[in-house]
């Protein structure tokens, strides 16, 4: 179990789970066939490793499983954010400040992409943002770009640096920016 302030941050968050930071997680070799039922539901493998598919299906606003046998990475997954905390960068009422504004961005895209879409489920930012790069593609040879659909992309570009700078492991910047 991680030390109860990180607890606190982690059960507010959910978005290593929820599907906003990711797509899907890595399983360790010789996990598959000993997880829960609707983690095994979701595996799938691409060239020889093992994942399951983000959102994770235990996750309801928090892990309802959290306390049981789950995926190594769900126990050993610590976000940028944790680890600011653990070397004393930030205190716990700051990173759940971060965390509520992140979720509050988070919400307002979701409420703008679905204006934008006419879509009325609520999808993970992860899928949000492959819709909007599909969108993007489509329009890629056509000048008349959405005014919509431009700042929508904004938001979802500020938003995603709000994720690298609090979130997701500095290489992850260090990667985008490099390429």
């Amino acid at each position: 179990m991680a030390p109860e302030n990180e607890q606190a941050v982690c059960l507010t968050c959910g978005f290593c789970c929820d599907g906003t930071l990711f797509g899907h997680a890595v399983l360790k070799a010789g996990e598959k066939g000993s997880l829960p039922a609707l983690i095994e539901k979701n595996i799938f493998m691409i060239e020889g490793k093992d994942y399951f598919r983000l959102p994770c299906l235990y996750f309801n606003s928090k892990c309802t499983i959290y306390g049981n046998s789950r995926a190594d990475v769900c126990d050993s997954y610590r976000c940028r954010l944790l680890r600011d905390m653990a070397d004393g960068k930030i205190q716990q009422g700051e990173a759940l400040e971060i965390v509520r504004r992140a979720r509050l961005m988070r919400q307002e895209i979701r409420e703008a992409y679905k204006a934008f879409s006419g879509q009325r489920e609520e999808l993970p930012l992860t899928v949000i943002l492959k819709e909007l790069r599909k969108y993007h593609e489509r329009l890629a040879d056509n000048d008349d770009i959405d005014s919509a659909y431009e700042v929508l992309q904004a938001r979802c570009n500020i938003f995603e640096a709000l994720l690298i700078k609090h979130f997701r492991p500095e290489s992850d910047f260090e990667n985008m920016v490099m390429k």
